[in-house]
C-alpha cells in the first residue's frame, strides 16, 4: 500500500474557467495529504496557474510542463495572465517545452 507521504509528484490539469477560491479547499487538502510531493502544471490559465500560484505561495516544489514557448502560449492572454506564467517559470525548479511552434496536439500530449 502507499501511504501518502511516499507519492512524489501530483499533476493538475483541468478547466480554464474555475476559479482558484474554488479549488482552494483541494488544494489545502493535497498539500496536507502529500507534503513531500513536487506539483506538476502545465501553464495554462486556470487551473494550471492557480495551482502552480499555490505551490509559489506555499513554497511547493514545482515542475512546469508547456506544450510549447509561453510566447506562443500567451499569445491572446491579458497581461495578468502572462505575470503569472513569467512568475510560474521563474519559480519553477524545472521546466519543460514540448514543441517549439504551435500544435493543438501538444496540449494533449502535455496533459
Amino acid at each position: 500500500m502507499i501511504e501518502d507521504k511516499d507519492v512524489m509528484f501530483i499533476a493538475f490539469t483541468g478547466h480554464r474557467y474555475v476559479k482558484r477560491s474554488e479549488m482552494l479547499e483541494a488544494l489545502d487538502e493535497t498539500a496536507r495529504r502529500f507534503p513531500n510531493a513536487t506539483w506538476i502544471c502545465g501553464g495554462a490559465v486556470g487551473a494550471d496557474s492557480n495551482a502552480a500560484e499555490y505551490a509559489m505561495t506555499y513554497g511547493i516544489k514545482l515542475h512546469l510542463i508547456l506544450p510549447f514557448p509561453p510566447e506562443i502560449m500567451w499569445k491572446y492572454w491579458i497581461p495578468d495572465q502572462k505575470i503569472i506564467l513569467k512568475k510560474t517559470i521563474e519559480y519553477a525548479e524545472k521546466l519543460s517545452v514540448l514543441n517549439q511552434y504551435y500544435d493543438v496536439r501538444y496540449y494533449q500530449l502535455r496533459n
